[in-house]
C-alpha cells in the first residue's frame, strides 16, 4: 500500500511536472511565432529600405549621367565660344585691314581727282 502510494505520488508529480514543460512549451511556442512576427516585419522593413536605396542609387547614376553631359556640353561650348572669340579677332582684323586699304583709295581717288583738276585747269589756260 506505501508503495502503491508512493507510485500514485510519483506519478501525479511526473503528471505535474509533465503539465508543467507543456506550459512551458506552449508559452516557448507562443515566444517563437511571436519572434518571427517580428522577424517577417524587420524583413519587411529591410525590404522597404533595400528598394528605396535602390531607388537613390538609380538617381545618383541618372544625375552622374547628366553631369557628365553637361559637362561635356559645357566643353563643347567653351570650345565654340574660344572659336567664336577667334574668328571675331580675324573679322576685326580683316575690317581694320579693308578700312585702311579703303582710306588708301580714298587718298589715291582725291590725289587722282587733284591732278585731273590741275590738268584740266592747265588745259584750260
Amino acid at each position: 500500500e506505501a508503495e502503491r502510494s508512493a507510485l500514485e505520488v510519483a506519478v501525479r508529480e511526473a503528471e505535474s511536472a509533465l503539465s508543467l514543460a507543456e506550459v512551458e512549451r506552449e508559452a516557448q511556442r507562443a515566444k517563437l511565432l511571436e519572434l518571427a512576427g517580428e522577424l517577417e516585419k524587420a524583413e519587411s522593413e529591410f525590404r522597404k529600405h533595400a528598394a528605396s536605396l535602390e531607388e537613390r542609387e538609380a538617381e545618383v547614376e541618372s544625375v552622374q549621367v547628366e553631369h557628365s553631359e553637361l559637362k561635356q556640353e559645357l566643353s563643347l561650348t567653351r570650345k565654340k565660344a574660344a572659336q567664336l572669340a577667334q574668328e571675331q579677332k580675324e573679322l576685326q582684323h580683316a575690317e581694320r585691314q579693308a578700312f585702311a586699304e579703303a582710306q588708301t583709295l580714298a587718298m589715291k581717288i582725291s590725289e587722282v581727282v587733284s591732278a585731273m583738276k590741275r590738268a584740266e585747269s592747265t588745259a584750260i589756260d
